[in-house]
């Protein structure tokens, strides 16, 4: 299993959220800084052997875990930027239903 911390304490609103993934999961210098860029992006994990649009390489079959610092934290002061982080995790997620050896995200708050 792999895993990834994102540092939401630097998470302030929807720019620094972009911000804050792009920088640790290495997204390319093209990332749109929305939420269907990010969908895209953390979809492409789903597809073994293809060139991924991150940093991050996770075997086949292998789940990403995304520990997530100052997650309550984020919750509290920003709701809306936690509920599209868990809304589009979910929506990439059951893309990955239907392909074999897909990894799924999953989301560790610490």
């Amino acid at each position: 299993m792999v895993s990834v911390e994102i540092d939401l304490t630097r998470v302030k609103d929807m720019d620094s959220f972009h911000a804050e993934f792009a920088r640790a999961m290495g997204f390319p210098d093209f990332y749109g800084s929305n939420m269907n860029a990010w969908e895209d992006c953390m979809s492409d994990l789903s597809k073994p052997g293809a060139v991924g649009m991150t940093k991050i390489e996770v075997p086949r079959g292998e789940d990403l875990v995304l520990v997530l610092k100052g997650a309550v934290g984020l919750r509290e002061s920003h709701p809306a930027v936690f509920a599209s982080l868990l809304n589009s995790t979910a929506h990439v997620n059951r893309g990955k239903m239907t392909i074999p050896g897909s990894s799924r995200l999953l989301l560790l708050p610490v």
